[in-house]
């Protein structure tokens, strides 16, 4: 799942950059790839975690990860993209 949300959104990015102008300076869409590359990259972590920890029979730490990291990385994606629009508008 998460190295095909990866594929995706390079796909994504990809295609979207073929209709913006081109410039020397990051703009807002390219600020919000980058930061949806690091949460990729955080829940493929998180994952990996995760599915390492079940399989050597810790189950109720992974759990816990399973259970926590949702919520997390709902905040902070919704936080991050708060700072990046707060930031573009400066």
């Amino acid at each position: 799942m998460g190295l095909t949300s990866l594929l995706t959104l390079i796909a994504f990015a990809f295609s979207v950059s073929d209709l913006l102008p081109r410039i020397s300076y990051p703009i807002f869409i390219d600020n919000i790839f980058i930061m949806c590359y690091f949460f990729v990259l955080f829940v493929i972590m998180a994952v990996l975690i995760e599915t390492y920890y079940d399989q050597n029979g810790y189950n109720e730490r992974a759990l816990k990860i399973h259970r926590y990291s949702r919520p997390v990385f709902l905040i902070g994606f919704l936080l991050a993209t708060y700072f990046i629009a707060l930031m573009s508008e400066l």
